[in-house]
């Protein structure tokens, strides 16, 4: 595939592959709390997503929180491996928390993983960074939601959202897909890890999109900070399991 280079967009710190638009990584990481700051903040969500997102339950502001997490990967043919995340939480308020996720292997990050998120349960705009390649990936961001239920907060009940998504830049042939999560159990945040104040919700989810499951996976919801962690999810090709080894507020 022939890639065009627009001229006069590199200058503005982006660059435009066969019409998508990407970021030089050495940019990203002269800066990465900048770059999530700017390119993740609430201002970037369309006003027609923003108006469907509930209101949330959450008045706390908690500033910025930053949660080291160790996973361990088993794949479909057997291989295992350990990866390390540190992962940084904003507050953006009215529900909505920018994260970035730097993933390590054996010591050595190789991966940026940056999202707008409402709660961190559910992703409104996301981006990977390969730290060996050159550019980011693409930026891809909900584009219409028909069905956003409120999170519960007592086990036992369920919330559904609908919605579509595709590339930034993105205006037809978008992916349709549902996420429903069920709360499982109510439990003091610090059987998550010691440091961690006030009662969690684990919630079991189901990803679907075009019809088919794209991934199974349980999250813990901090209800005091108004954040959530991934610590299970089931992919066709992989399971991962993680844990919390640090947290710090």
């Amino acid at each position: 595939m022939k890639y065009e280079l627009k001229v006069g967009v590199a200058a503005m710190g982006l660059v435009v592959l066969a019409g998508c638009t990407v970021t030089p990584v050495k940019e990203v990481t002269a800066d990465k709390v900048g770059y999530l700051t700017s390119k993740f903040s609430p201002q970037v969500l369309s006003p027609s997503v923003a108006k469907k997102l509930p209101a949330s339950g959450n008045i706390a502001s908690f500033g910025r929180i930053t949660i080291k997490v160790e996973t361990d990967i088993e794949q479909s043919d057997g291989k295992k491996e350990s990866l390390t995340s540190e992962v940084t939480f904003i507050d953006g308020g009215k529900g909505l928390v920018q994260r970035m996720s730097e993933i390590s292997s054996n010591g050595i990050p190789f991966d940026l993983l940056y999202s707008l998120t409402y709660k961190g349960i559910y992703d409104l705009r996301w981006q990977a960074v390969p730290l060996r390649g050159s550019n980011s990936g693409l930026a891809y961001e909900v584009k219409d939601i028909s069905k956003f239920d409120v999170i519960p907060t007592s086990a036992g009940n369920e919330f559904t959202v609908e919605y579509t998504s595709g590339t930034a830049i993105q205006i037809a042939n978008l992916l349709a897909s549902k996420k429903t999560c069920k709360a499982l159990r109510i439990v003091g945040a610090q059987e998550i890890f010691t440091k961690i104040q006030g009662q969690a919700i684990e919630f079991e989810c189901e990803q679907v999109s075009n019809g088919a499951i794209q991934k199974r996976a349980k999250t813990i919801l901090l209800q005091q900070y108004g954040i959530a962690i991934e610590t299970e999810a089931t992919y066709a090709s992989r399971k991962a399991v993680s844990r919390v080894v640090d947290f710090v507020n």
